[in-house]
């Protein structure tokens, strides 16, 4: 239950998950291709990301961060505490297992990122500048 509270904060404090996964429509638009979304990200280095949306309400966003010459992947779906609860994800591609993730501590870790989005808060998390709380250990 304390995964969920903590889960319903993260979403509503705007983490990035959601803006990433939500009606991508604050970059410029590039086009549309098979119902994909094709547009730049300011926010990550004007990175191109391509996002599709289904009917119960899942959102797929695969995108490009330049800077780091990598790949991203991010999945939103409104059931994310039936997520927390499960133990592994499987991830098929073309019938076939791609990949098998552990979930074990995702609702302890889950935690952990709350109460770290509500110190980001405290100290102007919302801004283009990062600012480390105090507390966070890697900031001395």
């Amino acid at each position: 239950m304390f995964a969920r509270l903590c889960l319903l904060s993260v979403l509503s404090m705007g983490a990035f998950v959601a803006p990433a996964v939500s009606k991508d429509n604050t970059g410029p638009a590039n086009g549309q291709v098979g119902g994909w979304q094709i547009r730049v990200d300011p926010r990550l280095g004007n990175g191109c990301f391509a996002s599709q949306h289904y009917a119960d309400g899942t959102g797929l966003r695969l995108g490009i961060v330049p800077d780091r010459l990598s790949l991203y992947l991010i999945l939103g779906n409104p059931a994310v505490a039936d997520f927390m609860e499960g133990t592994s994800l499987r991830v098929d591609y073309q019938g076939g297992p791609l990949a098998h993730l552990s979930l074990r501590n995702a609702d302890t870790a889950l935690a952990e990122l709350a109460e770290c989005q509500q110190e980001m808060q405290a100290v102007g998390g919302g801004n283009s500048a990062f600012v480390r709380p105090a507390s966070d250990p890697f900031s001395r």
